[in-house]
């Protein structure tokens, strides 16, 4: 985002604070890719490790891991693992130092000055031996067998950063290699993570016709049509989310900003997958008032649909239905049903202005259509003053005001706006 005017900064500070409420004391485990690790890539880890700070003076609790493929090589392509290994010796020890190095800095004028961040690691995983699969003994490929979670937990409340390598230890004196996406979702699982964050320049996903998935839950993404490159992170992620992690975000970190705007926007930056609906259509609720009356008051003051006071809404509420993302009410609508005449009123669709090309007005229009019919009513009316073509496109037709049931029918005459009459049967 350019900041052109003071303006403009103090709308992107309201606008993000309640992103940072939010999320303050949230518990985060981060896997960071071995790609990261490269020379050529030094910038865009150390610009990461200056969000990590900036997130953890925010209140977060950061867990963070790291992947050593091909030395340690996930499930899906195991192969034995020397743990002996000078390569893998000295990556483990490199990798750790040269997190632990950013993450200490203290420069002025840079996002890491007055941080002082304390790193802790520890003896905190057990591990267990892969073992022989096929006839293959994959020597010191290991698997997570447990995880320290009180003492963690004790680090965490003295707000240190928690650096965990993908190795652990044995009772029996032996250290194994982990797949790093298991230890990042045995650690989201067992510490109760709020967040699993995926690195990848893969992100966000896309599917071979090159649709970006923005938000989605494991039941779909498993029937998509991925490109070959992300199809292990989705994998991973379904994985991750399946084992009961609530949200898994996959982020690009080459894009510069791309955490914050994937933690602290309405939109992110990569794919999130959850366990449930990200977006969500629900029946409105008395502390959805003041979110629908900003929704509908644009609307009012053009003319497009009625005037409703807060008291209207108080006494209507029952009859609303809303679009949820991330918390926010973004859409909403309304039913009234007339059984006696086996009709309903559709009113009152609105949709942020942010979100009017996402085709939510149908959803939220085939919802209502639902319930309708689940109720055993037989035809939709709408009166409208200027979306007529909109509603036609949904099938609806002009009719003549008799369609209407007697009681709203005096309604519409006491109010003199000569709204068109639509209907639609079910």
């Amino acid at each position: 985002m350019t900041l052109t005017s003071s303006d403009h900064f103090t709308h992107w500070f309201r606008s993000v604070a309640p992103y940072v409420r939010s999320h303050r004391g949230k518990r985060c485990v981060l896997l960071i890719p071995e790609t990261l690790f490269d020379p050529n890539q030094k910038q865009t880890l150390t610009t990461l490790t200056h969000d990590l700070a900036i997130l953890h003076s925010l209140g977060l609790e950061l867990i963070i891991t790291f992947s050593l493929a091909p030395l340690i090589p996930d499930f899906e392509t195991p192969r034995p693992v020397d743990i002996h290994s000078p390569d893998l010796t000295h990556r483990v020890a490199e990798r750790s130092t040269q997190l632990q190095a950013l993450l200490s800095m203290n420069l002025p004028h840079s996002p890491m000055q007055g941080a002082q961040l304390q790193v802790c690691s520890g003896n905190w995983v057990t591990a267990q031996p892969y073992g022989i699969h096929q006839g293959i003994n994959f020597g010191a490929l290991g698997k997570v067998r447990k995880i320290a979670q009180a003492q963690i937990d004790q680090q965490l409340q003295h707000q240190a950063v928690i650096l965990i390598p993908p190795l652990g230890n044995a009772p029996t004196g032996e250290c194994f290699g982990l797949a790093a996406g298991d230890l990042a979702t045995q650690l989201a699982t067992t510490l109760s993570a709020d967040k699993l964050i995926l690195f990848s320049t893969q992100a966000p996903l896309k599917q071979t016709d090159g649709t970006l998935i923005r938000d989605t839950q494991p039941e779909h993404l498993n029937t998509a049509q991925l490109t070959e490159s992300t199809q292990s992170l989705a994998e991973g992620a379904c994985y991750a989310v399946t084992a009961g992690v609530d949200r898994c975000h996959i982020i690009d970190p080459s894009i510069n900003g791309s955490l914050f705007q994937e933690l602290f926007s309405r939109e992110g930056s990569g794919t999130l997958i959850s366990a449930q609906a990200f977006e969500s259509i629900r029946a409105a609720r008395s502390n959805d008032i003041t979110d629908i009356m900003s929704l509908t008051q644009p609307l009012e003051a053009s003319g497009a649909i009625l005037h409703r006071s807060q008291q209207l809404l108080t006494e209507d509420i029952h009859h609303f239905y809303v679009i949820e993302r991330d918390q926010s009410i973004i859409a909403c609508a309304a039913l009234y049903p007339y059984p006696e005449q086996q009709k309903a009123e559709i009113a009152c669709i609105a949709v942020a202005a942010d979100y009017q090309k996402a085709h939510r007005g149908e959803r939220l229009l085939a919802y209502l259509e639902k319930q309708a019919r689940h109720e055993g009513l037989k035809t939709l009316f709408v009166l409208t003053t200027q979306s007529q073509h909109w509603f036609q496109q949904q099938g609806f037709t002009t009719h003549s005001t008799d369609i209407l049931p007697p009681a709203r029918l005096k309604t519409y005459k006491d109010t003199k706006r000569n709204s068109l009459v639509l209907t639609k049967m079910l």
